[in-house]
């Protein structure tokens, strides 16, 4: 997504506000029991998966990084129930993975990390913010599609989807 371009819908909006009681840190990386018990706990209660993952794949797989990468926290109140790991380019960032507290699943938390970071990547400069893996048939990445304009690789030709 060129980030230029962006302008939130108002529904977008309305979700900035309803989760404006969130703290948001940042800094590298983390592997701990917190964030590897958040992990395992989204992946499988959303049935994402079916046996919990290691620390050491976690690790391998989240923190472990040959480019610039960023965690970034969302925590209500003392308690983490977000977690955004970005890879960073000269002039973009890429989400590599964000996982919740599936207690939370009704605050929209997908939806306001992408809103949230787009607004701190902006004030850093950068251009372009690659959302990740979106599979149209995958109901848990269905927030992607709806941060237009965006571009999507169909058969190998970058296609422009602009707000209909």
């Amino acid at each position: 997504m060129r980030m230029a371009d962006f302008q939130p819908s108002s529904s977008q909006r309305k979700l900035l506000r309803k989760n404006a009681d969130l703290q948001v840190t940042l800094g590298p990386p983390r592997v701990d029991a917190v964030r590897l018990a958040l992990f395992n706990r989204h992946k499988l209660e959303r049935d994402l998966s079916e046996e919990p993952t290691s620390g050491e794949h976690y690790a391998n797989w989240l923190a472990t990084s040959c480019v610039d990468t960023l965690e970034v926290d969302y925590w209500l109140e003392n308690k983490l129930i977000g977690v955004s790991i970005l890879d960073f380019g000269a002039i973009s960032a890429s989400s590599v993975y964000f996982f919740f507290d599936p207690d939370e699943s009704k605050r929209g938390l997908g939806t306001f990390s992408v809103l949230h970071e787009i607004e701190w990547l902006r004030s850093r400069g950068l251009q372009f913010y690659y959302l990740g893996l979106w599979i149209s048939e995958c109901a848990s990445m269905s927030y992607k599609s709806r941060f237009l304009p965006h571009e999507r690789l169909v058969a190998g030709k970058w296609q422009s989807f602009k707000k209909e």
